[in-house]
């Protein structure tokens, strides 16, 4: 049988890939500026209740849970932003991350920042793609 997707162009671009960073560097966020889709940013962290909760395995580098977590947001079309907090294991373990998923970005509210984490060193966020029904007050 045929893809429900076949021929619509529309379709294929919501399963594009995300454009998140997975490495390199990052941007230290500030209060209300604007989010832009594709760069990382240290403080930010996204209010909106999550749409999975995914745990990273051990890294040895402190970033490394970062980037693993953009690349699974980029890889799952229902994720539009990410937030990672980064916990120390302890001396010589490495750090893990909990990867906050979220379904919603400039609908819904899904932009709101908790103010509490902007001078967090240890929480990550991205934007890695955007509804595709974007439009004032959507």
């Amino acid at each position: 049988g045929a893809s429900p997707r076949q021929g619509n162009a529309s379709a294929g671009a919501v399963a594009a890939r995300g454009r998140c960073p997975e490495g390199g560097s990052y941007q230290v966020y500030h209060l209300r500026q604007e989010q832009t889709l594709g760069v990382t940013y240290r403080g930010l962290d996204f209010q909106h209740e999550r749409s999975k909760l995914i745990t990273s395995p051990p890294f040895d580098f402190v970033l490394s849970p970062v980037w693993w977590c953009a690349g699974l947001c980029n890889d799952d079309e229902d994720c539009l932003t990410y937030t990672v907090h980064i916990t120390p294991l302890g001396k010589g373990l490495g750090f893990a991350g909990d990867c906050y998923f979220h379904d919603h970005w400039l609908c819904d509210d899904g932009d709101i920042v908790l103010e509490k984490s902007l001078s967090s060193t240890s929480i990550f966020s991205a934007v890695c793609r955007q509804e595709t029904d974007v439009k004032p007050g959507c």
